[in-house]
């Protein structure tokens, strides 16, 4: 009888001991209460580095190789104080020639390049002063600006001053305070490229083939802006 209320006695003493803690345990598991808000941030800027596609054909020219189009494209581009070093480069050459020799007489060799301007007005005076000297085939290839990043990361901070200023404003109309953030994620992050040139430009181009055009009628043009943008999703726990 003595044993039989000595184990009953432990196993009391035991549960009383083990009860707390694991209600301690879960308690520590709970997940605060907290709001959950979107943070948006978007910046326009324009782009400052410019990249024009120029293709050269032989076909095109009856009386000239394109040696000599290549020379006086590079001439053009140094009267508009362009360094063609520096921003002229030759794009996919070593398929062009083996194009070229394959094919021999019957192939006519085409040059391919990339040049890079830094607004445009210059853009356009290009097209234009090309266009005066029979080459058409240019096109926008892309447009970038040179702080791109550091423009990034400024939307990023934007954006999570955002969602703390939402949260603030929602927890504030029921009387609570917005503790420290338990939850971030960058939902999304991309800019809009524009390729597009002026139409006005492009009549120029096409009236440069035909009749010189002075590069000093070249009208102001602009790129549409380059558009940036992020959101970000918090949770703020609650006081």
């Amino acid at each position: 009888m003595k044993k039989t209320l000595l184990a009953a006695v432990t196993i009391l003493i035991a549960a009383s001991i083990a009860g707390p803690k694991v209600s301690a345990q879960n308690q520590d598991n709970q997940q605060p209460c907290y709001i959950e808000v979107t943070g948006r941030a978007e910046k326009e800027i324009a782009p400052d580095n410019i990249y024009l596609r120029i293709n050269i054909n032989e076909k095109d020219y009856k009386n000239k190789t394109i040696t000599e189009v290549e020379r006086d494209m590079i001439s053009v581009l140094e009267k508009l104080k362009i360094d063609t070093g520096k921003n002229l480069f030759i794009k996919d050459l070593a398929s062009n020639f083996k194009e070229y020799i394959f094919k021999m007489k019957d192939a006519k060799l085409s040059k391919e390049y990339q040049l890079l301007v830094h607004d445009a007005r210059t853009a356009g005076r290009v097209i234009i002063a090309l266009g005066n000297i029979s080459i058409s085939h240019i096109t926008v290839e892309k447009v970038e600006n040179s702080k791109m990043e550091e423009y990034k990361k400024e939307i990023k901070v934007e954006a999570m001053k955002d969602a703390k200023s939402k949260a603030g404003l929602l927890t504030s109309a029921i009387g609570q305070e917005i503790g420290k953030a338990i939850y971030i994620n960058e939902q999304e992050s991309g800019y809009g490229r524009v390729y597009s040139m002026d139409r006005m430009v492009m009549a120029y181009s096409s009236k440069a083939m035909n009749e010189n055009v002075a590069i000093e009628d070249v009208p102001e043009i602009a790129f549409e802006n380059i558009k940036i943008q992020t959101s970000v999703l918090v949770r703020f726990e609650l006081k």
